[in-house]
C-alpha cells in the first residue's frame, strides 16, 4: 500500500480522465489527442500497457483536457449530453472564425454520482472567472468550463454526467 494518503483518489482520477479522454477521441475531433490531455496525474497510467507511452504532463494546468473547438463537433456533443441545461451558444455560430476553448474538468468516484467531490480553490476560481456573461455576451463566448462527473467506476455501466458553464 502506497504511503501516501491520497495516492489511491489521483489513480481514480486518473483512470476518470481516462474514461473522459476515450469518449473524446470515440468523437474523432478534428485535432484532438494526448496533447490535450493537460493533467498532472496522466502519468500514474503509464504502468499500464495501453497507455504505456503516455508521459508525464509538463506545465501549468488549467483543466484536465482543454480543446479548441473549431469544428462545432465537440459543442454538439456537449449540447446532446449536458445536464442541467447548455449555455445559450449559438447553433449558427462560426467556429472556424469564432473557435470555442473548452476546460474540461473530471471528477472521478467509484461511488454514486451524488458523492461529493473535492475542487481545489484554484479549480473553483478558474470556474467561477470563466461564468458565462461577464467578459462574453451569452450566445458568444470564447471559453467554456465544464465539469465531467464520471461516477460508479469500478462498476460494469460507468456513469458520466456533463456540467457545461456550472
Amino acid at each position: 500500500r502506497d504511503q501516501d494518503p491520497h495516492a489511491h483518489d489521483r489513480r481514480i482520477g486518473a483512470a476518470g480522465e481516462a474514461y473522459v479522454f476515450e469518449i473524446l477521441s470515440g468523437l474523432n475531433l478534428p485535432g484532438f489527442g494526448k496533447a490535450n490531455w493537460c493533467s498532472t496525474i496522466r502519468h500514474l497510467l503509464s504502468g499500464s500497457t495501453y497507455y504505456a507511452d503516455l508521459e508525464a504532463w509538463i506545465g501549468r494546468e488549467t483543466a484536465d483536457i482543454v480543446y479548441t473547438d473549431r469544428t462545432g463537433h465537440l459543442t454538439q456533443y456537449l449540447r446532446n449530453n449536458c445536464d442541467g441545461g447548455f449555455p445559450e451558444i449559438s447553433s449558427t455560430r462560426n467556429f472556424a472564425l469564432a473557435p470555442l476553448d473548452y476546460y474540461l474538468e473530471v471528477k472521478t468516484t467509484t461511488g454514486q454520482c451524488g458523492t461529493r467531490f473535492y475542487m481545489s480553490g484554484k479549480q473553483y476560481k478558474r470556474m467561477e472567472d470563466m461564468k458565462l456573461g461577464r467578459d462574453d455576451t451569452q450566445t458568444s463566448p470564447k471559453r467554456v468550463y465544464v465539469i465531467m462527473r464520471v461516477y460508479d467506476l469500478m462498476m460494469p455501466n460507468i456513469g458520466l454526467k456533463v456540467f457545461a458553464d456550472p
